[in-house]
């Protein structure tokens, strides 16, 4: 069975601010993290997602969230179970970033370094706007693409890149922290989710798409996108509220009080509003 690799492809001193960061939802960059608790419908709801998914039938999961609620760290938990069956490739958005197509960068560069061969499916002029993208290809080539239909040629191709590979194998696209998304990014996952319900009714598509958002920070095109989405059948929202107190009290006892009062943890519950960062 494939397992991605998240290394970025080597880079040029021209196009560092391209390279992906390590990947959050991997276990590796998890570090000294705080304990994992609870969560358990959460996990199963993924489960069950992430079957569907891979059975065939294209499925888009935005996961819904304040900061520090525990989005990523629950996605980096899930990862192992997604890896039983699936390729997962990630990309995250990030505040004030002025890199277009931020998180698919990062997902096409960590497409690069696990499954190379999937360029290879690509026609001459996808591969050339692909190529473009992650900056690839000399400034005089890139010159020679047509500028009027630069966006609708992505779109086709970044498509068609990642349908076809879920059709060989299939694959989970994780992008994070969408309030922060850029417009055209924004698009691209949009029209990226529209293909994979056309895709679907011609051929078995295990596609799934899962974004991580704050609710209150959406606002703009964010919002309209989103919208757009849950108008999908393929489409379900899950949000992460905060911990109940029976899992205040566990991540209480692991962060190193053994044996909290009943009154210490009603009052971090109901300071922290369950919040595994604010117990913390």
């Amino acid at each position: 069975r494939m397992r991605p690799r998240l290394t970025p492809r080597p880079t040029q001193r021209s196009d560092v601010d391209r390279r992906p960061a390590p990947d959050p939802s991997s276990s590796a960059s998890s570090g000294t993290a705080i304990p994992f608790v609870g969560r358990r419908p959460e996990i199963d709801h993924l489960k069950e997602t992430c079957d569907r998914a891979v059975a065939g039938s294209p499925r888009i999961l935005l996961i819904a969230g304040e900061a520090g609620i525990g989005k990523t760290r629950l996605l980096r938990e899930m990862r192992p179970a997604f890896e039983e069956d699936a390729s997962v490739l990630f990309g995250r958005c990030y505040e004030g970033s002025t890199i277009p197509y931020r998180p698919f960068i990062e997902i096409l560069n960590a497409c690069i370094a696990s499954h190379p061969a999937a360029f290879d499916g690509l026609d001459a002029n996808e591969r050339a706007v692909v190529d473009r993208l992650l900056a690839r290809v000399s400034t005089a080539l890139a010159q020679d693409l047509p500028s009027g239909s630069n966006e609708i040629a992505l779109f086709l191709a970044v498509s068609n890149l990642f349908l076809r590979l879920a059709r060989e194998h299939p694959l989970v696209l994780i992008i994070d922290d969408l309030h922060w998304a850029d417009e055209p990014s924004l698009e691209l996952l949009a029209h990226l989710a529209f293909a994979a319900s056309e895709a679907a009714a011609h051929n078995a598509t295990p596609l799934l798409l899962i974004t991580t958002y704050r609710p209150d920070d959406i606002e703009g095109k964010a919002g309209h996108v989103l919208d757009r989405l849950q108008r999908e059948d393929s489409c379900d929202v899950l949000p992460i509220s905060g911990l109940g107190e029976p899992d205040v009290a566990h991540l209480v006892r692991a962060l190193g009080f053994s044996r909290p009062s009943h009154q210490l943890v009603d009052t971090i519950a109901e300071a922290t509003r369950g919040n595994p960062l604010f117990v913390q």
